[in-house]
Order: structure tokens, then sequence, then C-alpha cells
């Protein structure tokens, strides 16, 4: 492999007038680049390599401060790849709308955010490949969404905006080690906003916790219509899989009239918490104006 994390005159692959489809003709068809580094020239450099694996090994070993940067595309396929020591968030960030996030077998731990574009977002199965939430709680970002007056700390976050996308996502453990934040947020494993159509298959969902906040497997909302099907979701407080409207009444008043989403929820595995509990559990819910089957 011909490697080179930053700007460099050997082999010179990455300099001004050389592309990637030159480094293609040479069978270099991954390249690493770390785009969001602080500084320059890591920033603007890039590496490649006659394989993925070879990408991969390579960027396992990065050292700080470089490591947690990379971002590996496959330019035979036009799709990014993340492993152990990356992150799946500087993959999305790089990605372009309609691209495809494949990641290997690893734990990975942070929020995932996809906001605005249409991916696909892969993992190498839920036995194998875990999203995990950062701790303690105050490192996670909240969020808010016209439909519900609460205030939101999801683990994987997918919202399209003003507009809607499509996203699929699949393959994954979503664990949230039981590390729920203050009682004022909803603590969530999944939540989709604004995204048709949509896939949420073969995960599994976990540890939210049940004792104390109102925690959520998997949640839908706004102008949605998607597919949750073959999850396992666990260790819940408030609900397993759902999908809400906003024409709720009383106190607090409906918020909309904003769209509702659909789903269909079929093959779900849901399994409810054991004492101690805070709230109620649902275990699949369709309310608030929200339609599907």
């Amino acid at each position: 492999p011909i490697v080179r994390l930053g700007l460099g005159t050997v082999p010179g692959l990455e300099a001004t007038g050389y592309t990637a489809t030159f480094a293609e003709a040479l069978g270099l068809i991954a390249r690493l680049t770390a785009p969001e580094f602080p500084t320059p020239p890591i920033n603007k450099g890039a590496s490649f390599f006659y394989t993925v694996a070879d990408a991969l090994a390579a960027a396992a070993v990065v050292p700080s401060p470089q490591n947690g940067y990379t971002v590996l595309l496959n330019l035979a396929i036009d799709e990014f790849f993340v492993g152990p020591n990356m992150r799946i968030q500087r993959a999305i960030n790089a990605a372009s709308s309609g691209d495809k996030v494949n990641v290997v077998a690893g734990t990975y731990t942070e929020q995932v955010a996809i906001i605005g574009k249409s991916l696909t977002l892969s993992g190498a199965g839920a036995a194998t490949t875990t999203i995990k939430a950062p701790t303690p709680p105050a490192t996670r970002t909240t969020y808010t969404i016209p439909e519900s007056t609460a205030t939101f700390d999801p683990i994987v976050f997918v919202n399209g905006g003003a507009g809607t996308i499509n996203v699929t996502m699949s393959g994954f453990t979503v664990d949230g080690q039981n590390n729920f934040g203050p009682s004022t947020t909803r603590y969530v494993g999944v939540l989709y906003r604004n995204v048709t159509p949509g896939t949420i298959s073969s995960n599994i969902v976990k540890a939210l916790g049940s004792d104390g906040t109102q925690t959520i497997g998997i949640i839908v909302y706004g102008n949605s219509n998607v597919t949750i099907s073959s999850n396992e979701v666990s260790n819940y407080g408030r609900l397993g899989i759902g999908a809400m409207g906003d024409l709720g009444s009383g106190n607090p008043p409906p918020l909309g009239p904003l769209p509702d989403p659909n789903a269909t929820i079929q093959g779900n595995i849901v399994t409810g918490p054991t004492p101690p509990m805070t709230w109620a559990p649902n275990g699949i819910q369709m309310s608030w104006g929200a339609t599907g089957i």
C-alpha cells in the first residue's frame, strides 16, 4: 500500500493535479482522509491503499490526536467504511445525500446524528456492531422538535429538518448503558423525524434504563413513513416502539396541525422492563394522529 497521512511530495497522489481516478488506475481503491481535523496539513491530505482492509488496518493505529478523524472511502463503489479507532459521525459528515456508510464489527462510543441528508447506515450485524451511548449524559447533545414539547436525548437521531429524507439503519446494537439523563429529558435509542421512506431493521436496542426518566427504544415523529421490522428492544422505561403525531388534547394542547407519521411495525421483539419502574411502560404504541400497522 501507498500510505501518506497528510500532504507530501512522494508519492504525491494527493497533490494538485492528481485525482482519485488516477489512484484507481493504479489499483488504489481505498482513500483515507481527515477533513475535520482542526489544522493542516492533516486535514488537506489523503492516503491511498490497495484494499479497504489495508486502509482500516492503518486507521486502527492512527495515533492521537489524529485518531477519530479519519474517513475511509472505497473509490471503486463510492461507499464509506468505518472501523475501530474511527467515528461513524465523521463518515456521515463527509457523505453526500444518497451515500452508504458501512460500519464494520466493533464498538463505537458516540452519539450519531443524520440531519438533512438521505443515507444508508449499515452495520456488520447487531451481534458484532455496537453504538454505545457516551457517558455521562452531559456529554451528549439534546434536541427539540416541533411535534413535541419534550427535550430528547437520542443515541441515534435522524431528522429531515424542514423537508424529508430517506434513511435506512440496520445491523446495529444500540446500547444505552442505563445512562439516562435528568427527568426533564427523554432518553431514546433511535429517533426518526421527517423520514420518508425510512427503514429501521435488524437492530437491538437495549439498556436505556427503566427507573427514572422516560426512556424509549425506537420512536418516529413528523412527516415520516417508516418500516420498523425485525428489531429487538428491551430495558426501556416508557415505550418500546412508537409512532407519535401531534394531535393530542388537554394539557399541553396539541401542537399541530403538523404532518403525522405512518409506520409499519412488524416482526419485532419487545421485552418490557422489570421493576423498579417509574413509568407504566407501553410495548408498541401509535397515537396522537399517527397511523400504520
